[in-house]
């Protein structure tokens, strides 16, 4: 009989029915209602109705669980209409339909209900909560018929709990109709479940289980558990063992699993997640429709894998799942192919005892009998003998598989014994199982003692080392992987167990016996010795350097993982009984936790024995004989796999992946290098930083960085998001759980060099996101600069910070000196580490010094004649593809000498115009601009090559390929445009006029006929003192060589695949947007020069020359790049001081311009003027027209307009120049008013400017009177080093004249300190500064560095260094010697202090023992703001009073050295007596017989006065190869090494001549005076 009920509710009342689930529609039916509720209060529902439809909706096809959420949608309703069904009843005895049997139902109650036994129920801490806030409780009634023995009337019914059958036991009866599906439905109405630790009363809250797998329940019943059950029944699969899954079961599966990976990605793929997880699905779902499955790629396997184990709720040492190493052996297809596999995983896994947690994956199951199977439980297993007396020799768990392999062939050992090395038994795609003995050398076993009981190694006990399970199935997607050994390392109780264990091989009696316990009257003699051979496994193991984790540590890692888990994804499956320890188990913290236990996919999970269906030889043979009518096509089908096993052994191989960042594109160059060289072995790629997909980062197995170092420390443009990314990802892992506070994007990447101290003092975090990754770390620099190499070190210690391992120290390339040498013998050594850390083959030949051979060959390359139409030619556009850059056209508008035309120098300004480039740029950016080679220089090279067409005839290059299934191809060569000319490709993108690298040498000496050419190039192409003499010397381009070694033939496909590209050149842009839109200013110095002396032929300087010859109108390709780091401060009152000689004030003229223009808006605005640009005098444009004449009057500001100003403004304000004509007279008291107040709205601007002479080479002189009339600059200072009739004065002497005022501003007024120049002045100011500020600031020397540093690190410091001026013969001589001695040092491991002291190999030139400690720099967010400064660790210790520090110092002109000891530093001047200054000048020590020093100075004699001296001790090449400071306080470099000598206005007056001698200045010694 159908109803239909109208149940109405009151305010916030439940419906209040439980529903059971029957097998055919309709599928609900009421199982109960629930007192109180509304459908109870109607009347009008029964228990045993069929529901059919709610709200008129049809409910008949839908599930219990979809009704309850259809009904959660209507609770908001006052009414609800329910379609009924009403069963035939039999009293009250039916609850369903006529012959069913009471079955299981789930009380819902509200919360003023109680369950129908009247007792309210417990909510208990580990129980979920339902809706109504209560925990289900299951019950079933009891009647007469089902309990007899209980006194019931005939129409009662009682409805039991678990709780009340804990205080009144009776025997239940079981159901009949159990439905077991439908107990686990409560779990998904929970949304949290608290886990309480009963330890400290602390609580984890679960609601990850909500997420667990539907078709894997936990064996809960409702009459007794099953959660200790080795195998639940209910976890094996009801399909047939080998059938693989149903396309409907696994598409759900890898829909889910795609999803996870792509969400685990979100962050790195940031807008394009949608995109490629769409796109990934469609793949997925188009695979399985076609073929019943899909392939997963590898990063999506290693994804799986991993969280997989992150997932195994019986694993206790699951905290390292990110450091499981993936092994992908899909391609196998044989059981050798598997047995080789396996020999490289466990050669892999065992890392010489140092364990690696390591799993091999073969293919996944695609049709019926056809898995991958492992048949033993683990790789390396002892065999046991069963005897005829039934006792076992051996391990008594292996008998069965023993016997197995016995009737597979296996002979044991004549000599059985209790430790005997089963085979491996290897099935491939449910072929014929094979056996391979396991090579001895690869199974690395431990002899068991312990370290008090001497008798203990008597017993003769031993284990292996590698805990590789190899018997079970890994669940990913729906994949089901059936062969996937893997290992991690035992924890010491496993080891215990085996041996002591009753059923395995039974010593804890022998070794009670060795203790003389009692065991017929010690009840805990067992315990004894288990804890005995628990102590001698960990004892042996470590012993031993194998890998080996204690219960105790073990469990309170998991504690860590299980709490970072919650926090991280909101929990931890776990399984309590399998996470406690067999021993000791309550004094682990584990016992005290409670735990959740559910399934989530990816999973490991166990399967049936192979051997329990397999058709052993002999045993089958009418099986074996039906299966000869498909051998044929069985053979066929290997054959075909076998094809692509060539083309895919490649991916077999272990990825390395290689990204460069590069400003010129040298560090391309090597990055190509090194994939060529790991290519042998590895499976090699190459991307640019910017290129590579960041998503990636945490499934490398190899990772090579190859980068440079732009301006102070900066990384190249193409480098900044990979550095920013690594970054971003260390603040996310120093604090976990605590959102990270991202750092300014105007920071410098170099203050992330020295890991945090958090990390240092944490010790080694097993969590980080990248502890599965290994690299490796080259940089390429120049020791002219202050920051050599500093990115480098940057990429090296953020990748070290978030967990990769470090398989080689990170590599150093000086481009002064020896970077060629440098780079190849860190490539070979780094390529030889990498291969030893992954067990592999190098293939080097022995005789094979250098890292690599050159691979060009003539016959590969071939020059074929364009035919086509040739395209219209821009420029811009093929640079772009050169360069892969956005390359712009700017038009030439004019060009002006902005020296005297008297002037030996010459310094340009050019003019842009960038209209219509949609270029946009602020003060203090750059321009990069593409130069062209000297149409001279390029005529040259024409002449002296063979050509194989004209000149100016296009063609395009072609380069050979050969392949076995292909053959020979000849494909286009796209490193230039198609098509091009000669002509075209000399001038515009190869570069002919730096000086050729070895490898380039390695080159042309195969082109050389001459032996003494051919010769004398190889040994330059070494690289070493004569290549570098050579390229220092001579400096020569490509037709300097050739003219130097006649008989050089040069092919032209040669030059066109080898030479380097032509890289832009950078300049400061000179011009404010807002003064000058559409136009760039740039002022370049003419760069010429002469090598040998001033003999050799005249060098010009590529771009600049080329500016400096063009005419207006000619295009020029430039792109902008943005200097964070150099832009002016965001508030206009912050004062700033510009420190610029020569063309290093091109940023600046930008900065006063801008200053100029804004303050002008500023007051025409508070003023009402009509609207006017602000007009500048251009140099190149004609005089203006003649105005009216006006007077300048100085106007003093009202002193009472003063006292309204900020505190932190200067109350005393110079008189304020207005130019003003007789019709303005009326206002002038308002104006100045008005200038005074907004004289407060600008902080003060002041120049430092250098030049040689005010007549010739002032440049920018009126501009600078302007800006200084109107305000923009407050202070100029001019210094003139030769000024006729004036003695020499640098912007150092300046800055040290104005210190009061310098520290007033920096210090007090909180100012920005900016530098622009090269290196060597930008040192001098910075030691400049730091004198300052221990003379004026009261600060010692090592605050005074550190407050500089912390300027720097903190945005208040900014440098714009343009590296050695090749024109100043004087700084590159200097530059180049000290360059040269210190690399001498670095390879000869000499000391300037202690000769007889043999020098540890620095990190840097790879020396993996010597240690690097780290001293993090402190940081805030203004210097200011740190009150005190740590000291180095090295300038804590304490000098013995015996032995004073002594420097060597060498005099320049009379080559002698002279031993002097100095007062003692200020750090250890608690411990040295007092040193008589004077004495020691006039009796100095005796000569030493020592190795020249790292530098030589001067020799000229200067006063007396602070120099810096070098203790015997220090190791002079440490200080040099320590770029990060972590052993000393700061680094030394060339800038410093080859410092000017100090002038005569620097050195203190002394009355009488004294013999004058220099030591070494350095930031990085101690400083005081002799």
């Amino acid at each position: 009989m159908e109803v239909t009920v109208r149940v109405e509710k009151a305010e916030q009342q439940p419906l209040g029915i439980a529903f059971r689930n029957l097998p055919t529609p309709p599928h609900c039916q009421v199982a109960q209602l629930v007192r109180d509720g509304a459908a109870a209060s109607s009347g009008q529902v029964k228990e045993g109705d069929l529901l059919l439809s709610v709200n008129g909706q049809d409910v008949q096809l839908l599930s219990p669980d979809e009704v309850r959420k259809l009904l959660a949608l209507q609770s908001s309703d006052h009414a609800i209409t329910l379609g009924l069904r009403r069963p035939a009843t039999n009293g009250n005895q039916s609850n369903g339909p006529s012959g069913l049997a009471p079955d299981v139902v789930v009380q819902g109650s509200s919360p003023d209900s109680s369950p129908t036994s009247g007792r309210r129920m417990k909510t208990r801490r580990t129980g979920a909560v339902t809706q109504e806030g209560k925990l289900p409780q299951i019950s079933e009634y009891a009647t007469p018929s089902t309990f007899p023995n209980l006194d019931l009337p005939p129409e009662k019914r009682l409805s039991f709990t678990p709780e009340m059958t804990r205080k009144m036991p009776m025997p239940l009866a079981v159901s009949k109709s159990l439905d077991l599906s439908n107990l686990p439905q409560w779990r998904q109405a929970s949304k949290m479940v608290p886990l309480q630790n009963l330890l400290d009363g602390t609580e984890l809250h679960d609601r990850l289980h909500n997420q667990e797998m539907k078709y894997k329940n936990t064996g809960c019943h409702p009459t007794h558990c099953l959660g200790s059950h080795m195998w639940p029944r209910d976890h094996r699969s009801k399909r047939t063992s080998g059938e693989p899954r149903p396309k409907d079961e696994m598409l759900p599966l890898a829909e889910d699993f795609v999803k996870q990976y792509y969400d685990s990605r979100k962050h790195a793929l940031g807008n394009n997640y949608e995109h490629q997880l769409q796109t990934r699905l469609g793949e997925v779902r188009s695979q399985i429709e076609e073929k019943g499955h899909y392939e997963l790629t590898y990063e999506e396997l290693v994804f799986g894998a991993r969280t997989a184990w992150r997932n195994a709720p019986r694993c206790v040492n699951r905290i390292v799942w990110r450091q499981l190493e993936i092994l992908d052996a899909r391609e196998a297809n044989t059981p050798k192919d598997m047995f080789d596999a396996i020999c490289h995983h466990i050669k892999y896994g065992n890392n010489g005892g140092n364990l690696r947690s390591t799993i091999t994956v073969f293919r996944h199951r695609t049709k019926p009998k056809s898995d991958f199977r492992v048949w033993n439980s683990q790789l390396i297993g002892y065999a046991g003998y069963k005897n005829s007396d039934g006792t076992v020799l051996g391990d008594p768990a292996r008998v069965e598989f023993t016997e197995v392999c016995v009737r597979l062939g296996w002979r044991p050992p004549e000599q059985r014994g209790e430790y005997d090395i089963l085979p491996l038994v290897l099935q491939a795609q449910g072929g014929e199982a094979q056996m391979f003995e396991i090579p001895r050398d690869l199974v690395i076993e431990v002899e068991l003692q312990h370290p008090q009981y001497p008798w203990f190694q008597e017993l003769g006990l031993r284990w292996y080392a590698l805990p590789a399970v190899a018997a079970m199935m890994l669940d990913v997607g729906g994949l089901e992987f059936t062969g996937i050994p893997f290992n991690g390392w035992y924890m010491g109780t496993e080891i215990a167990r085996d041996l002591g264990d009753a059923s395995r091989y039974n010593k804890l009696k022998p070794i009670a016996q060795g203790m003389g316990l009692n065991i017929q009257t010690d009840r805990l003699w067992k315990d004894q010795a288990a804890i005995v051979l628990n102590s001698a496994v960990l004892y042996s193991f470590q012993k031993a350097n194998v890998s080996v984790v204690d219960h105790h540590s073990a469990t309170e890692s998991f504690m860590t993982h299980m709490k970072a888990e919650t926090q991280s994804r909101g929990g931890c499956p776990a399984d309590w009984v399998w996470i406690v320890p067999p021993i000791s188990g309550s004094i682990t913290p584990v016992f005290h936790q409670e735990m959740l236990l559910y399934y989530l996919t990816p999973s490991y999970e166990y399967q049936e024995d192979p051997w329990k269906r397999y058709h052993f030889p002999g045993e089958q043979s009418r099986t074996r004989g039906r299966t000869s009518s498909i051998k044929f096509k069985t053979v066929a089908t290997i054959v075909r796999r076998a094809t692509g096993i060539f083309q895919n052994v490649y991916q077999k191989r272990v990825k390395a992946t290689i990204v460069y960042a590069t400003e010129t594109g040298r560090s391309k160059n090597y990055a190509t290098v090194v994939k060529d060289v790991f290519g042998r072995v590895f499976a090699t790629k190459v991307t640019c930083m910017e290129d590579y997909n960041k998503a990636n980062l945490d499934h490398e197995q190899l990772l090579i960085v190859v980068t440079s170092t732009f301006g102070s420390g900066d990384p190249p443009a193409n480098g900044e998001t990979f550095g920013r990314y690594l970054l971003d990802l260390r603040n996310g892992v120093v604090a976990p759980g605590v959102a990270p506070t991202p750092p300014s994007r105007k920071q410098r990447m170099s203050t992330v060099v020295a890991p945090s101290l958090e990390l240092l003092e944490g010790g080694k975090d097993l969590d980080r996101p990248l502890t599965q990754v290994k690299y490796a770390v080259f940089g390429l620099g120049s020791r002219a600069y202050p920051n050599f190499c500093t990115y480098a070190h940057t990429c090296d210690n953020l990748l070290r910070d978030l967990g990769a391992e470090q398989i080689f120290p990170c590599g150093e390339g000086d481009e002064l000196c020896g970077q060629e040498e440098s780079f190849q013998s860190w490539l070979r050594d780094c390529y030889l580490q990498a291969c030893e850390t992954y067990k592999l083959d190098p293939r080097m030949e022995e005789g094979e010094i250098y890292g690599f051979k050159p691979a060009y060959s003539k016959e590969g390359y071939r020059v074929i004649r364009y035919s086509g139409p040739v395209p219209e030619k821009d420029i811009c556009r093929d640079l772009s593809k050169v360069h892969s850059k956005d390359v712009f056209p700017a038009v030439l508008k004019s060009r002006s000498k902005l020296q005297a035309p008297s002037s030996e120098r010459s310094t340009i300004l050019l003019v842009l115009d960038t209209k219509g480039t949609r270029q946009h740029y602020v003060p203090g950016d750059h321009v990069a601009i593409y130069p062209q080679n000297s149409s001279k220089l390029v005529g040259e090279l024409l002449e002296r090559l063979s050509l194989p067409c004209d000149p100016d005839e296009p063609f395009f290059l072609e380069s050979r390929r050969e392949s076995k299934t292909a053959g020979v191809n000849w494909v286009e060569e796209r490193r230039m445009p198609v098509p091009v000319t000669l002509r075209e490709a000399f001038t515009n993108y190869l570069d002919i006029t730096n000086p050729p690298t070895p490898s380039f040498l390695q080159l042309l000496a195969q082109q050389a006929s001459k032996t003494t050419d051919k010769e004398c190039i190889e040994e330059m192409a070494k690289g070493g003192n004569k290549y570098e003499d050579w390229k220092y010397e001579r400096f020569p381009n490509l037709i300097d060589v050739v003219n130097q070694f006649h008989s050089l033939k040069i092919p032209v496909t040669l030059l066109l695949q080898e030479l380097p590209l032509l890289q832009c050149r950078f300049y400061s842009i000179s011009s404010s947007p807002l003064v000058f839109p559409d136009e760039v200013h740039i002022t370049v110095a003419v760069v010429s020069f002469r090598k040998r002396g001033g003999q050799g032929p005249k060098h010009n300087g590529v771009c600049s020359t080329w500016l400096n010859r063009m005419e207006p109108g000619t295009i020029v390709p430039c792109f902008m790049r943005r200097a964070p780091s150099f832009h002016l401060p965001e508030d206009p009152r912050t004062p700033v001081i510009m420190v610029g000689p020569g063309t290093g004030l091109a940023p600046f003229r930008s900065f006063w311009q801008d200053r100029m223009y804004k303050k002008n808006e500023s007051l025409k605005s508070q003023l009402s003027l009509p609207s006017q640009k602000l007009k500048l005098e251009k140099p190149s444009s004609p005089r203006p027209q003649k105005r009216q004449r006006r007077s300048t009057t100085w106007v003093k500001p009202n002193p009472s307009l003063l006292l309204q100003a900020d505190e932190d403004v200067p109350k005393s304000l110079a008189p304020l120049p207005i130019r003003r004509s007789a019709s303005d007279e009326g206002v002038s008291e308002e104006i100045a008013k008005i200038l005074a107040e907004k004289r407060k709205a600008w902080g003060s601007m002041s120049l430092y400017f250098g030049c040689r002479c005010s007549s010739l080479d002032h440049i920018y002189k009126e501009e600078m009177k302007k800006a200084q009339v109107s305000g923009a600059l407050t202070e100029v200072h001019v210094a003139l080093s030769r000024e006729p009739g004036q003695p020499k004065t640098y912007v150092q002497h300046l800055l040290k004249k104005n210190a009061d005022a310098i520290i007033h501003q920096l210090m007090e007024e909180r100012g920005h300190f900016y530098v622009c120049g090269d290196i060597s002045m930008a040192a001098d100011v910075s030691r400049t500064l730091q004198s300052i500020f221990e003379a004026n600031a009261a600060m010692t020397s090592d605050e005074a560095r550190r407050m500089i540093d912390n300027m720097k690190d903190n945005g208040f410091y900014h440098e714009d260094i343009f590296g050695v001026t090749l024109k100043t013969a004087e700084v590159t001589s200097r530059v180049r010697t000290a360059a040269k001695k210190a690399y001498r040092i670095l390879v000869s491991g000499d000391s300037l202090m202690s000769p007889g002291t043999p020098l540890p190999l620095p990190r840097s030139l790879g020396n993996p023992i010597a240690s690097r400690p780290l001293s993090p720099r402190p940081t805030s967010p203004h210097p200011l703001g740190q009150t005190s400064l740590a000291v180095s660790s090295r300038s804590r210790q304490t000098m013995p009073t015996t032995k004073r520090p002594t420097v060597t110092v060498l005099n320049q002109a009379t080559s002698n050295q002279t031993a002097i000891e100095p007062t003692e530093p200020k750090q250890f001047r608690q411990s040295l007596p007092v040193f008589d200054q004077s004495s020691a000048m006039k009796k100095p020590k005796p000569l030493v017989a020592q190795k020249e020093g790292v530098q030589l100075l001067s020799s000229q004699e200067p006063e007396p006065g602070p120099v810096s001296v070098v203790p015997q001790k220090m190791a002079t090449a440490d200080l040099l190869t320590d770029p990060l400071n972590r052993a000393h306080t700061r680094k030394i470099t060339v800038a410093q090494l080859c410092a000017p000598p100090p002038d005569p206005v620097e050195m203190r007056e002394s009355s009488k001549p004294k013999k004058k001698v220099r030591a070494i200045r350095t930031r990085s010694l101690v400083q005081t005076e002799i």
